[in-house]
């Protein structure tokens, strides 16, 4: 069965790779706590969660100005357990809804997602691989208050003026197919065994390239987008764990957004029991190149992981948004069965 993975596998990072020397069209949004929307940042996180697990996020991006942007998410994990006295880990399947929308006027997109991964463990489970496929559908619609070109006149915006547009939908949906790898050695963090661990995965979103055209018979086709995601964490001592993070989200002929920065973790309560047991104050700091900077704090446990950033835009686009940045807020929770191992298993915020 390992060889049949391993075959599939090279097989998938062959698409996934193909498909990054075909992207052609524009960015979809990234949340900043990127690690804590699993299933939006790669379908194989479906595979490394022991726990049944939701999560969700909200972000508000420049609420001071009309054309003020909110994307949310929320998923659910369901791990795939193997029978019999010593039960592993096989994988898990997943489903998840997603909203974005950019203030009055604007086009609105609302997704639906189901996944399925399957992971294996290595080395006596010290290596976890899992590789994720994704599907679903998408509905775009045009918001009622949406202005037109025809609607202007010397006088400036006329709502009385019937738009000159022929043949538009106002609503179309479309189907999409995502996949993605994701490979973590020491998964579980457990530093007696080993004073690192490493994550590391790729994904590629929008496969099919699906036709999201509002006219009829018209061409749109959805970006395809790239993403790379990664980092490690070093074991300081028995409270305090810190390491780099990163994420790459590419698109032919728009530019790329990197993320780059460090997380760390503090133990606040060793007692593994409770509401409070085990928890852990997290802080997070990421710079989003020639963009922006970001700044995160949480606090996380075996039961729930909290978590809050702001984004300060350092570009020319400051001066656009009136200085405002993007707020966002994280939560997820889970039904731990061990609540001595420490949390995530997918990497944190």
């Amino acid at each position: 069965m390992k060889k049949i993975t391993q075959k599939f596998a090279a097989v998938l990072i062959l698409v996934l790779t193909t498909g990054f020397s075909q992207l052609s069209f524009a960015q979809e949004v990234q949340f900043s706590q990127f690690n804590a929307s699993s299933l939006y940042l790669n379908p194989a996180l479906a595979g490394v969660e022991n726990d049944v697990t939701f999560n969700s996020n909200f972000r508000s991006q420049w609420s001071s100005i009309s054309t003020s942007q909110v994307t949310s998410q929320l998923s659910a994990i369901l791990p795939l357990v193997s029978g019999g006295t010593r039960k592993k880990l096989m994988g898990g399947v997943g489903v998840g809804i997603f909203n974005n929308s950019a203030g009055a006027g604007s086009v609105r997109e609302t997704g639906f997602r189901a996944t399925y991964a399957y992971s294996v463990g290595l080395n006596n489970e010290m290596s976890r691989f899992s590789i994720g496929l994704q599907g679903g559908l998408t509905q775009r619609s045009i918001d009622a208050n949406a202005q037109w070109g025809s609607q202007y006149s010397t006088f400036g915006y006329n709502p009385a003026t019937a738009p000159d547009v022929t043949g538009l939908n106002n609503k179309v949906g479309f189907p999409v197919f995502n996949a993605g790898l994701f490979y973590s050695y020491n998964p579980a963090r457990n530093y007696y065994r080993a004073g690192t661990s490493i994550y590391s995965g790729i994904s590629l979103g929008n496969i099919n390239k699906p036709n999201a055209s509002f006219f009829e018979n018209g061409t749109y086709k959805v970006p395809q987008t790239l993403k790379l995601h990664g980092g490690f964490e070093l074991h300081g001592n028995r409270k305090f764990n810190f390491g780099p993070q990163f994420l790459v989200a590419a698109t032919k002929g728009h530019g790329q957004q990197v993320n780059v920065g460090m997380a760390a973790n503090y133990r606040l309560v060793e007692n593994p029991f409770g509401l409070l047991g085990n928890t852990d104050l997290i802080f997070s700091g990421w710079y989003r190149v020639s963009d922006g900077i970001i700044a995160a704090i949480g606090i996380s446990n075996a039961t729930y992981t909290l978590g809050f950033s702001y984004d300060i835009t350092t570009s020319s686009l400051s001066s656009y948004n009136n200085g405002s940045g993007a707020y966002e807020i994280s939560f997820s929770i889970r039904n731990a069965k061990d609540r001595r191992r420490r949390r995530f298993d997918s990497p944190r915020i």
